[in-house]
């Protein structure tokens, strides 16, 4: 099968739950003998060495930005020249604009076109503006596929109010290669939470922060790791410094996945202080390493949290301190949670199993394109 992945974002050269799924989908399809090109618009000056891999990479470049998503009409003319020489097209997040180019496609007549929607709302836009995208453009490019993936049943309803064609969305739930992500325990005396995300508003890095310095008072000896970078992390850092709290909450930086799991076997839990999200990797990775799970209550997220942690209100810095105070204190509720989600996962969430029924949506879309040419 030849497939052609559309993704604005590519692991490595951007960091995100978006560009890893595409990566590391690509790779687990290779090894199921797909053939795949993947259309990206990454920097052409990034200083992140290209990494070897099993897929061929076409890069369109980034030449204008706005609100996080890259202007890549100069990949149009690739697309429509291509858009019968592979078996399906899949594209990922109908918040960029290289999936509304495949959208134009397949209403020009292309091969069958699947969407992966990694959370209906950003981040980076006002929420007056991304309303009047979802009810217009928005719902144009997901009902001009095919077949729409999503991760949850609560952004399937999500979808369905704005207007997109039941018939349309499959439910797969997001994955993680167990088999890299798995408790390993890290012989450590002081108690250590780790949050991981792009440091911006959107990820409530702040409320981490404020949440934890308050816990500190009374816990001296516990640490915080922040991965990740972004445009908040000199703040952030600076915040910390003139708090004194340099050897308390450290900053990473970016780390690349596969170092990841060196991070979360230190440490006892995840925190999550996000005011939206998809369906974040990062929750699944801390689950499948036996962490403790803290996280705001988003709602397609509280089910697998209620299995390995605690959900808590949005902006709400005592709510932080307050239950990293609880686990802490509970080193039996933290080995049941961590019980629970590395079960939790592996059940739902591997890679292996994504990728097959992935593919099979795949299949069923081509078999069934055969009768209409």
């Amino acid at each position: 099968m030849k497939i052609l992945r559309v993704t604005s974002d590519l692991y490595p050269y951007v960091l995100g739950g978006i560009g890893l799924h595409a990566h590391n989908l690509s790779i687990e399809q290779y090894k199921n003998g797909c053939n795949i090109t993947v259309f990206t618009c990454i920097s052409k000056k990034s200083d992140v060495l290209p990494l070897t891999v099993p897929y061929t990479i076409l890069n369109f470049g980034k030449i204008i930005e706005l609100c996080g998503n890259t202007v890549c009409f100069n990949m149009f003319r690739s697309l429509y020249h291509n858009r019968r020489n592979y078996d399906v097209i899949d594209a990922h997040s109908h918040l960029f604009i290289s999936t509304n180019l495949c959208a134009l496609v397949r209403r020009l007549g292309s091969v069958p076109l699947v969407i992966t929607n990694h959370g209906l709302r950003s981040q980076n836009v006002p929420k007056i503006f991304q309303e009047l995208y979802l009810r217009t453009l928005g719902v144009w490019t997901f009902n001009s596929a095919d077949k729409i993936i999503t991760f949850t049943e609560y952004e399937r309803n999500e979808l369905l109010k704005i207007g997109v064609d039941d018939k349309k969305i499959v439910i797969i739930p997001n994955a993680i290669d167990t088999d890299i992500f798995y408790p390993n325990p890290y012989i450590h005396d002081n108690f250590t939470v780790i949050w991981v995300g792009r440091l911006s508003g959107g990820k409530g890095l702040k409320y981490a922060i404020l949440g934890f310095e308050q816990y500190l008072i009374n816990h001296p000896n516990s640490q915080m790791y922040i991965v990740g970078d972004g445009p908040y992390y000199h703040d952030a850092v600076n915040y910390v410094s003139k708090k004194g709290l340099d050897n308390k909450i450290i900053f990473t930086g970016r780390v690349e996945n596969q170092d990841m799991i060196s991070y979360y076997n230190r440490s006892d839990v995840y925190l999550m202080t996000s005011m939206s999200e998809g369906f974040p990797r990062t929750l699944l990775e801390a689950a499948s390493c036996g962490l403790s799970v803290i996280c705001t209550d988003i709602p397609q997220l509280i089910p697998i949290v209620e299995k390995c942690g605690i959900v808590i209100p949005k902006k709400n810095i005592r709510a932080v301190s307050d239950t990293l105070n609880y686990l802490s204190s509970d080193v039996n509720q933290r080995k049941l949670f961590s019980q629970q989600g590395r079960d939790y996962v592996g059940k739902y969430n591997s890679i292996k199993q994504m990728s097959h029924e992935t593919e099979q949506v795949y299949f069923k879309l081509i078999e069934e394109n055969k009768y209409k040419i």
